[in-house]
């Protein structure tokens, strides 16, 4: 992987993808220790959010290795990866998680005061879009609205929706419990 040295806060959307990086999100996970890591879907048109796929998953690589860090290794249990509406190719969910009322008030709030959002700078309504996938992936698992999430290794198996409908699965594309 070739080195970089861009920040993680470049302000201009482009990311590097070398092990630096990668490193500093290991040093990350040590301090913090998740249990889970939601990065970017793993295939995008945009190589910055390519490369943050890949080095959320090296970074939770590195993250348990012994290698020589200020603090102690830390495994985590979990990396999944959230969908993302303009990378659809390839995306297999395994999963859907419940947004709630109130968090949907929340992001519904917050995405309203950006002109991109609302369809100001290219006439593409992502509020709506938003919303009306939320919707229809609660209407998968019995709930008003849910979220896609991937474990990277969904082919060939159905989504399931434990997580959204607490724990009792209904629908058709889980079909019980997982």
């Amino acid at each position: 992987m070739p080195s970089s040295t861009v920040s993680p806060t470049d302000p201009t959307g482009f990311s590097g993808n070398g092990d630096d990086i990668a490193l500093r999100i290991a040093d990350v996970i040590r301090e913090v220790r998740p249990d889970l890591v939601i990065g970017h879907c793993q295939r995008s048109i945009h190589s910055d959010r390519s490369h943050a796929s890949l080095l959320a998953g090296r970074g939770c690589f590195l993250a348990g290795l012994p290698l020589e860090r200020e603090l102690p290794r830390r495994g985590v249990r979990t990396v999944l990866y959230a969908e993302n509406l303009e990378d659809q190719e390839g995306f297999e969910p395994d999963r859907y998680v419940l947004i709630s009322g109130e968090a949907f008030a929340r992001w519904r709030a917050a995405i309203a005061r950006q002109a991109f959002a609302r369809g100001e700078t290219y006439g593409f309504r992502y509020i709506d879009y938003c919303t009306a996938l939320m919707t229809m992936r609660g209407c998968l698992c019995g709930v008003d609205r849910a979220c896609a999430l991937s474990s990277g290794a969904a082919a060939g198996r159905s989504a399931h929706c434990c997580e959204a409908s607490g724990g009792r699965c209904t629908s058709r594309p889980c079909g019980g419990h997982w």
